[in-house]
């Protein structure tokens, strides 16, 4: 059959690009026409006429051009620049792409051209022999950056796809396959494709230190950005360098800065749209998910909120993000990212806690449209309110001056204590509490020189202060985490000891020993060690005052009380010896009044018959030999007294039975008292009842319950308290001491005289 002549030829069709060309003698569509008669003339007319209206329009504008000879870039090497960019592009060579080359390596961004069809290659202008070209250009060159893409995948990309213009088909339904991608084409150029990955290889040792030193990598990731997790983190790290440049660039030598330059130049170069679009956000206190990474950089403090307390921590190097989530022809990132923080932790010393966080979008925050910074898990310190500032600044402050042992008060909110303590007291001890508890000595990052200062190393650390410290809690002698910010100093009771309702001679002679031993606890026992404690013996009734001054002198002295009963010690010999020994080393640690209250069990005079009784006497004898302390001891048992304690006791002070003139002063105090705390009391009243009130016989504790179950009853009742309050109270009291007395015959005071236990 003769041959027609054809409009369309491989060379003049505009239903192909140039890329073709290189297809020897085949032509799909000509083929195509040849073999169909049924293809009428009139179709043929209709489809030239379509056809030529397109034709201008459509005219491939892209011709690869050969490869150079010279292997020379005039973009890159005309304007002399030190790096070098490569556009890998890889095919599969899937279906309608089988006649693309597998691999084809250009020196500018490819993308699909206008007149493309879908058969067209993803491919650049300027085509190299790759290992040619880098052999006549690496040198003077800094850095050379790999940009990889997939041929079929952009291709097939639904955004790629719908910018096909679709060419009308011949009538014909027999139309093959292999021929209907030639009926697409491109009206205009495509943008250009995102890279699949993107690498870089640095040739510059002064580029390569100065990245490790302004980027926090280190020297091994920044010679191994063939890594995806490196090529992120240098990314991130170089768009935060932007922004600070001017405060890092003392640091590095010229030649760094200069090289530095070069690939900062490049980045904002090819990152410009989207860094400016970032730059935008930021500004505003904005971020979107696409954008986040850029908001972090190494050395870069930030703050986050855990179990309701705000931390810092600072970032250790650039973010990574976990995964490539390519979304269309920008490729930007919006998935989770890693950032590798550490904050300050205390064991006595100072070492840095490392954690690696894993930020993702909130969940609750839109996709695609921006939220303010803060409201991520963890952001710039920058961007925290002032009152977060001021908080971090404040505690860790406080935390600064908790570094020694240092007593404290605590204030927290009520909630979190485990059961209600009026005013608690706590020692705070790092180093004590580490030796306790800890397993292996603590790493020191701080160093012995910082912790002598009395400024803190620098306006950053003490953001990155934990928000809780270990104290020892004196009321119950335990170890718990305290919060910094509710730490205050002690508001010292100097009036207690004043207050005392005891004979001045005895109050004079207490007064001065303690006094005079914390000023100068010197020893005058000929054998060294033993002798320098102060210990005192204060014994009595209940109620009479002893306690009372054991706590008022450590209000005098400024020391913690460590308050130790015999239930705490036990009655095993071994056990009470190892736990005394541990009391009062403490006790030595930390400066402590040490209270041995009720101490009537050591105290007890020895019998033959009672071996583990005399085995607690001696334990308690020879501990007590080498205390350079201050040790009180209260006993209500005089009468059954050791004869051996008399020369341990440095004094010992009787508390008798109050009289009215004692009972009188006691209920001044707390009516007084009372006149301070509570607004609504009429003091006026109480003090015109004292007399009435001290006439009543009741020791100190006794008065001191009633003032509290009057409070609590005026309280109930939403009044005001007044001497009914107390008239109401003391008559239960009352009652419920002649029932005890006519139940069992005789009173308190006949037992203990009956049994010689004391003569009041």
């Amino acid at each position: 059959m003769p041959r027609r002549d054809r409009p369309y030829t491989t060379r003049s069709s505009p239903f192909f690009s140039e890329d073709l060309e290189r297809i020897p003698a085949h032509d799909p569509i000509a083929s195509y026409l040849d073999e169909h008669e049924s293809f009428t003339n009139g179709s043929r007319d209709d489809c030239r006429e379509s056809s030529d209206e397109e034709r201008a329009a459509l005219k491939p504008e892209a011709k690869p051009k050969k490869e150079h000879s010279s292997f020379q870039n005039p973009r890159y090497v005309q304007n002399n620049k030190p790096y070098i960019v490569l556009y890998y592009v890889f095919c599969s060579r899937a279906e309608s792409h089988s006649d693309h080359e597998k691999l084809a390596v250009y020196l500018d961004h490819p993308r699909l051209f206008k007149g493309d069809s879908k058969m067209s290659a993803l491919r650049g202008r300027e085509k190299i022999a790759v290992s040619k070209y880098l052999q006549r250009h690496t040198k003077n060159i800094n850095f050379i950056v790999t940009k990889r893409f997939h041929c079929f995948q952009f291709c097939n990309l639904e955004s790629v796809q719908k910018l096909f213009h679709h060419l009308p088909l011949p009538d014909d339904p027999e139309v093959p396959d292999s021929i209907r991608p030639y009926f697409f084409s491109l009206r205009a150029n495509s943008p250009p494709s995102y890279p699949s990955s993107e690498t870089m290889q640095i040739l510059s040792d002064s580029l390569k230190d100065a990245l490790v030193a302004v980027t926090g990598m280190s020297p091994d990731e920044i010679l191994n950005l063939e890594d995806a997790t490196n090529m992120n983190m240098l990314h991130n790290s170089i768009y935060y360098y932007s922004h600070i440049k001017e405060h890092t660039f003392g640091a590095l030598d010229s030649k760094e800065i200069l090289h530095l330059s070069h690939l900062l130049d490049y980045m904002q170069l090819t990152n410009r749209h989207e860094w400016e679009e970032a730059n935008v956000q930021i500004s505003q206190g904005l971020i979107t998910q696409e954008h986040m990474a850029k908001l972090y950089g190494p050395n870069q403090i930030l703050v986050t909120t855990e179990n309701g307390h705000n931390q810092a921590y600072m970032l250790a190097k650039p973010p990574n993000a976990e995964g490539v989530q390519h979304t269309g022809l920008d490729g930007r990132y919006k998935g989770p990212i890693t950032l590798d923080l550490w904050s300050w932790q205390f064991n006595g010393t100072f070492s840095k806690k490392d954690e690696r966080w894993s930020l993702a979008w909130p969940s609750s925050a839109p996709a695609d449209e921006p939220i303010p910074i803060s409201q991520l898990e963890i952001y710039p310190f920058q961007f925290a309110s002032s009152e977060v500032v001021d908080r971090l600044k404040a505690r860790g402050r406080i935390f600064w001056k908790c570094r020694h042992a240092r007593f404290v008060a605590y204030d927290p909110p009520n909630a979190i204590l485990e059961f209600h303590t009026s005013n608690p007291r706590y020692m705070v001890d790092g180093t004590t509490y580490q030796q306790m508890h800890g397993n292996s000595s603590p790493q020191d990052d701080l160093g012995p020189e910082a912790m002598k200062s009395e400024e803190p190393p620098d306006s950053s650390f003490v953001l990155l202060l934990p928000h809780e410290i270990y104290g020892f809690g004196m009321h119950d002698k335990k170890w718990r985490a305290l919060l910094v910010e509710h730490i205050k100093d002690i508001d010292w009771n100097d009036g207690a000891f004043d207050r005392l309702v005891l004979q001045h001679s005895k109050k004079e002679l207490i007064k001065a020993l303690v006094t005079v031993h914390t000023i100068s606890a010197k020893s005058t026992d000929i054998i060294e060690g033993k002798g320098n404690a102060l210990i005192m013996l204060l014994h009595g009734g209940p109620g009479t005052g002893k306690t009372l001054t054991a706590e008022s002198v450590a209000e005098l002295t400024r020391k913690p009380l460590y308050r130790v009963t015999c239930g705490d010690i036990g009655t095993n010999a071994e056990e009470v010896e190892k736990y005394l020994e541990s009391v009062l080393l403490i006790g030595t640690i930390w400066g402590c009044v040490v209270l041995l209250d009720e101490a009537d069990v050591f105290l007890e005079e020895r019998r033959e018959t009672d071996l583990q009784r005399n085995a607690l006497v001696s334990v308690f004898l020879r501990v007590l030999e080498y205390y350079d302390g201050i040790l009180i001891l209260t006993s209500n048992r005089i009468g059954t007294f050791d004869s051996a304690f008399k020369s341990r006791f440095q004094l010992a002070i009787h508390y008798p039975e109050l009289n009215v003139e004692g009972r009188y002063e006691i209920w001044l105090n707390f009516i007084n008292g009372l006149s301070k705390t509570n607004p609504d009391v009429k003091i006026d009243d109480l003090k015109s009842h004292i007399q009435e009130l001290a006439a009543v016989k009741l020791n100190g504790r006794e008065i001191r319950n009633i003032v509290r179950t009057s409070l609590q009853l005026a309280h109930f009742r939403q009044t005001t308290l007044d001497y009914q309050h107390f008239q109401q109270v003391i008559g239960v009291a009352e009652e419920f001491e002649r029932h005890i007395d006519e139940t069992r015959g005789y009173s308190d005071l006949d037992w203990n005289r009956s049994r010689g236990i004391r003569p009041d």
